[in-house]
């Protein structure tokens, strides 16, 4: 989404986009949001920042003209980053990326995601 995830906005739990349907299945469905890129478009290597859940959609558009604003609660600790460019499945993963919010119906991937936020969630 044309910005980095590391900081303030790994841990905001604030996403901007323009694919209100995929927003909205998140939202409503009880989606869980992952946040993957990287430091800047300079860098070679990726990771996994955050994890978000119970989204919920605003309508308007925000300072760098996105039309939806979800916002939901972070689960990862703070600072938290995975190097997933060395995964076999990240080819897919970067495709995706390339496609700004995306749904993920990869189960491996999932599953590898979901482990790493067992390892590394906030308290609830």
């Amino acid at each position: 989404m044309g910005r980095g995830f590391r900081g303030e906005v790994a841990s905001s739990g604030v996403i901007a986009t323009n694919k209100e349907a995929v927003a909205e299945r998140a939202a409503n469905e009880g989606g869980v949001i992952w946040c993957v890129g990287r430091a800047s478009a300079r860098e070679k290597r990726y990771f996994l920042y955050q994890r978000i859940v119970d989204t919920r959609c605003r309508y308007a558009r925000d300072a760098d003209d996105f039309r939806v604003t979800l916002t939901g609660r972070t689960t990862l600790k703070r600072g938290f980053q995975k190097d997933i460019t060395d995964e076999p499945y990240f080819p897919e993963v970067k495709k995706l990326l390339s496609l700004g919010l995306q749904s993920l119906g990869n189960r491996k991937i999932l599953a590898d995601f979901e482990a790493a936020y067992q390892a590394n969630k906030t308290e609830e």
